[in-house]
């Protein structure tokens, strides 16, 4: 299963874009929680690029801590549903009920923001002893750690980031703090 990306509401600005593939010219309807907000197409090149600001516009009246916005594209007679991103309001953030992705459901190869080690990858699950605790962790390789492996339980959370853009990153990361 497909998890969305988590934003703060405050990191959705008019700097940066959501950027979806599909099939030229095939219609799409985004949805937030199961409310339709956006109707459209596919352009020419089977694009859809969406200024992540519209987005609070989209949130504004719904009563809700979270909030998933997902895509809907019905192609040849088979109905498709992909998330695109989560929103969580402030007070959330605030009471910490969020912090991330599970460790243990990420995938090898998968990137993530750490809140003290920066932007690292997932290498490995390790089963291991650290301190006297043994368990399932995951191996991690962080950029300004060269040569160290990091390990973190896999049933803790970690900021997870969906893109290799810098600016992507450094708002998910802050909206996870």
């Amino acid at each position: 299963m497909l998890s969305a990306p988590i934003f703060e509401e405050h990191a959705l600005s008019v700097y940066h874009t959501l950027s979806v593939d599909g099939i030229p010219g095939i219609n799409y309807e985004i949805f937030a929680n199961e409310f339709l907000s956006r109707r459209g197409s596919f352009d020419f090149e089977g694009q859809l690029n969406a200024c992540l600001a519209e987005f609070n516009e989209i949130i504004r009246d719904i009563r809700a801590d979270r909030i998933s916005i997902r895509i809907s594209v019905d192609f040849e007679g088979s109905k498709y549903e992909l998330p695109l991103l989560d929103v969580l309001r402030s007070c959330v953030i605030g009471k910490g009920n969020h912090s991330g992705e599970i460790v243990g459901e990420l995938r090898i190869g998968q990137k993530i923001v750490h809140p003290d080690y920066g932007e690292g990858m997932l290498e490995a699950f390790v089963l291991k002893a650290i301190n006297g605790w043994g368990g399932n962790t995951a191996r991690f390789r962080f950029s300004q750690y060269e040569g160290v492996e990091i390990f973190i339980p896999t049933l803790r959370r970690v900021p997870v980031f969906w893109d290799t853009r810098a600016d992507v990153a450094q708002i998910r990361s802050k909206a996870l703090h």
